[in-house]
This record gives C-alpha cells, structure tokens and sequence, in this order.
C-alpha cells in the first residue's frame, strides 16, 4: 500500500515539476552569453520547403533542419542564425535542436519577410518544427550569430555541408598563395575583380593588430614583414592590392613592400603609418580619391595636425634619429558624413578602398576595407575586424556598418579610394633589386 501511494505521489509530482520547470526553460533560451554574439535581425514568417538534396545557391549540401534561404538583402548568404523557438525542438534523427542554422540558400519563392527551412526529403507530412507547434506561416524571431558561436557551427557541420572545400588564404603556403595569384590574375583582367576574388579568399583570417613590422633585423620592429595567416585591417587590404597588381608570389611581395612603405624602403620611419597622411599620397601611382566624385555635395571638408615626430617619439625612436623627420603638418581631407552614406550607395561601383575618418585628434583614418557588389545587388563592407563579435575578416551589409557609425562617437564617416585605370608602378631601388615599372597591362 506504501508502494502503491509513493507511486501516485510521483506520478502527480512529474507533471507538477515539468510543468514548472517549462516556464524557466523557455526563459533560458536566450538571451544567451555573451550578448554580442547575438544581433536581432528582426522577425520573419517561417516556411517550409523539401525534396532532394541537391545544392543549395552556396554550393553545399542542404542539412535537413539546419539549411535555411532567405532574402539575401536581409541576411547574407553564409551567415549563422539563431531562431529561439526552434531551441529544443526533437529532430527525426533523434537531436534536440539548438536552435542554430546555416543561411545557405537562395529560393525564388522567399519572400522578404519570410525565411525557409530546409526539411529533407521527409516531406511536410513529417515536419519536426509543424509537429512542435512551429507551422507554416508563424513569426519567428531571427537572430545573427557572430564569435565565438558562428565559426563553431560551420565547423561542426562542415563535413556535412561541405561539396569541394576550397582552402582560405589563411591557411594557404606560399606555393599555395602563388598558384592561386597565377590562376586568377591570367584569368581576370581588371583589378578591382581580382581584388574581390582575392578578398573574398580572405574571409574568416584571424585579426591581430601590430602584428608586421620590419623582419628580425629590424632595429625597432622585428615582427615579420608579411603575414597571410593573420591580418588587421590594413594590412588584409594592402596584401589583397598586392596580389590583385602581380604576377606570382615573388612579385607580389616587392610590390607589397612598395606599397607599405615610402619608394619601398624598408624602415620603421619609411612606413607608412597614417592612412590619408602618408599611404594615400605615397601610391598615387596605384590609388586616387574619389571621395568627391562619389560624394558630390554630400561631402565635408575636415583639418588635422599630423605630428610624425610626437608619433616616432612614443614608438622609442630617439630625438637623434628624427632631424629629416618633417615637422606637425596641417592637412585637409574631404570626407562623406555617415548620415550621407546611404544616399551615395548607387555610385559605388564595387572594389572601392574605404577609409572610416575618426574625431581623435592627431590621425584621420580609423579603419579600412573593401566595398564589394555581390549578386544579389548588396552592398558590402569587407574587412578585417576588431569588434570583439567577429575578430576576423568579415562581410556586413553596407546598412550594418551605416548604422553603426551612426551610433559611434568616434568614427563618424568615410573616405573612398580606387585603383587607377592607367597604373604604372614607378622603376625603383628595392633591396638591392630593380624591379622595372609594371602596369594593369
């Protein structure tokens, strides 16, 4: 009889505790940690599509309850969401969902406001999410997912997604990286297509900043004088320019040296340290602004005292070394503010260098990157980031990166760059070797 109540007891308290304890699972489910690894992309309406796994629009292999398509104007393809309602959702296959997805498709009939999740060959009879109460048509809500999340999810189910895995940059040898310049530049003629090829190659490379300096016998800074295994932003952007202008891996480097330093003389006080001060002036054989020609009226003029020697001061250099330092120079640079960027989109053709100007005393340029048009007719910003979301390189939707220097108080709009149709790299002295003027050919 004991036995008998004991056993009534728990089958009353099971129901009584799930039903409890429901409550605080729904909460966990997000916000999840840390906060910015999650951005809320808005809510759209779910929908379901089977059949054949046959290749997504990313050419992949679709992964039944983890391939979404969805407006790539919205969320760009390659991307890693989270949908909280579908957290704890039991799989066929017998997984509880996390409630991650792969934005690897492009189907003509998503909609804006919809997003479609990929369901197998099962069909919609069986569909997981419609059994969970999640049916066809019911808001969700949409997440992106950034560090230290999304790489991990790619990885996870790269091996099922995965058709013929292309090796990034990052992770390429210097045979590697001279093939792939051999290949692409015999193939595409004009350089700001090879720079997209080169820079979308460079997608995912880990950021480190200060990591280049002179080589190990340099007197100040002996980091190496070039590194594809990890870029900041400048230097992702003058590795991709140097291979989008070459012929192969040798070449490549002697004109990276021309370009990162002034006549391509390799010292700490030849480097180009400022942006718009020193490494825009220092390659109008390869670069023009055109800030002004993008940004007609929209543009605003801003003044800074650029002071070398302060600068090589508080790098250790000593007074003795800095008399054919020139002294504080007052510069002027025209700039389009961040609440114009958008009205000037259309004129960007893609393969523009952006520099994002800063407030801060003393430097113009915060940052940099590349624009990129993409297919579906986005407009990116590529580059290698420091935010601590994604600390890699990158793509945002030109909107994402608006919108962020409107909410900055330092960075506060941009400055546009592009290779010059008619260049020609001057005949110089480089380390001991000529190297005779190239051209775009």
């Amino acid at each position: 009889m004991q036995q008998q109540m004991k056993r009534w007891i728990w089958l009353g308290l099971v129901p009584l505790m799930v039903s409890c304890a429901a409550p605080r699972i729904k909460q966990a489910r997000f916000p999840m940690e840390p906060e910015y690894s999650f951005q809320k992309r808005g809510s759209f309406r779910i929908v379901y599509y089977s059949g054949p796994d046959s290749l997504t629009t990313q050419k992949t292999r679709p992964i039944p309850y983890r391939t979404v398509a969805v407006d790539p104007r919205r969320i760009l393809p390659g991307s890693v969401i989270f949908i909280p309602e579908a957290y704890g959702v039991l799989l066929p296959n017998g997984e509880i969902h996390d409630g991650f997805f792969l934005v690897q498709d492009v189907r003509p009939f998503v909609r804006a406001e919809s997003l479609a999740v990929y369901i197998g060959r099962a069909g919609l009879r069986r569909n997981a999410f419609a059994k969970a109460g999640i049916s066809a048509g019911k808001p969700i809500t949409v997440y992106s997912v950034y560090e230290p999340y999304d790489e991990a999810v790619k990885a996870r189910f790269a091996h099922q997604y995965t058709v013929a895995p292309r090796k990034p940059l990052y992770r390429m040898v210097a045979k590697e990286i001279d093939r792939f310049i051999r290949e692409t530049n015999q193939t595409i003629r004009d350089v700001p297509s090879r720079l997209m090829v080169f820079s979308e190659r460079g997608k995912g490379t880990p950021y480190l900043i200060f990591l280049l300096g002179e080589g190990p016998e340099a007197k100040y800074d002996q980091d190496p004088l070039m590194d594809f295994a990890r870029v900041d932003c400048m230097t992702f952007v003058e590795q991709c320019l140097a291979m989008a202008i070459s012929d192969s891996y040798s070449q490549m480097f002697r004109r990276l040296e021309r370009i990162r330093y002034r006549d391509g003389i390799i010292s700490y006080k030849t480097r180009n340290h400022y942006t718009l001060a020193d490494w825009l002036p220092n390659n109008q054989w390869l670069l023009e602004d055109v800030t002004e020609d993008i940004g007609g009226g929209w543009t605003r003029p801003m003044t800074k005292v650029i002071d070398r020697r302060a600068f090589f001061r508080a790098s250790g250099l000593p007074e003795a070394e800095l008399s054919d330092v020139p002294g504080p120079d007052t510069l002027t640079v025209n700039y389009i503010p961040a609440e114009h960027l958008l009205k000037i989109k259309d004129r960007l053709k893609g393969g523009e260098i952006v520099s994002i100007v800063s407030r801060q005393p003393g430097i113009f340029s915060a940052h940099m990157g590349f624009i990129v048009r993409d297919r579906y007719g986005n407009v990116i910003f590529r580059h290698a980031s420091i935010a601590r979301r994604n600390r890699k390189v990158v793509d945002e939707l030109l909107e994402d990166t608006v919108a962020s220097l409107l909410n900055s108080k330092d960075r506060i709009g941009m400055v546009f760059m592009r290779v010059r149709p008619d260049w020609r790299l001057p005949v110089q002295q480089t380390n001991g070797q000529t190297e005779a003027g190239g051209s775009n050919r």
